[in-house]
């Protein structure tokens, strides 16, 4: 029963944490610019690097690549909460929940 209930909070705190995925998603779309990258101390190289193309190629890569790295960053913090929080004991019951919830 505590199980289930601790299951149904998760649940709940995951879905709002899609509601607000647009946060991180903005504030990446936001700060990975090549732009962004010049204004760091020694790092305003990059908007001159091959005449400008450089600066282009981050502008196109970057988000994608920082996306990629906060979606791969998501199994692990599933299988965190279905260990430590809902008291998942068995392999196949925490990659049962992982899978659900991803």
């Amino acid at each position: 029963k505590l199980r289930n209930a601790r299951e149904l909070t998760a649940n709940i705190l995951l879905s709002l944490g899609a509601v607000l995925w647009s946060i991180p998603i903005a504030t990446i779309q936001a700060f990975a610019t090549s732009q962004s990258l010049a204004r760091i101390p020694g790092m305003g190289w990059i908007l001159a690097l091959n005449g400008g193309n450089f600066g282009s190629f981050i502008n196109g890569y970057l988000p994608v690549v920082a996306l990629l790295g906060l979606i791969s960053i998501l199994p692990f913090l599933f299988e965190r909460i279905a260990v430590v929080y809902e008291k998942r004991r068995t392999f196949s019951e925490v990659q049962e929940s992982v899978m659900g919830r991803y």
